[in-house]
């Protein structure tokens, strides 16, 4: 086990891609690996959008969090309210 965890790793070049595996768990690391950087890039794209467009963004963030207060009295309403029994 030692001597296959040990093996001496071939490195790639930048944006190389590496040779095909059998190995379930090298697959599933490369797909994990893809999938991250295109939520990274998404992510990033939101990020220099917000940036750009500053005034509208901390605008609209605000507005979100004024209107989030009105729910404030629901806030654990349920859990203070007696139960109505169940009906049979």
């Amino acid at each position: 086990m030692a001597k296959y965890l040990l093996q001496q790793h071939v490195h790639h070049a930048e944006g190389e891609r590496p040779p095909p595996s059998r190995n379930p768990l090298v697959r599933f690391q490369r797909s994990f690996e893809a999938r991250f950087e295109r939520f990274r890039g998404g992510y990033r794209g939101l990020l220099s959008m917000a940036l750009a467009h500053r005034p509208i963004f901390v605008t609209s963030f605000l507005a979100l969090v004024a209107v989030s207060f009105l729910l404030v009295p629901f806030l654990g309403r349920n859990f203070f309210l007696p139960s109505t029994p169940a009906t049979s």
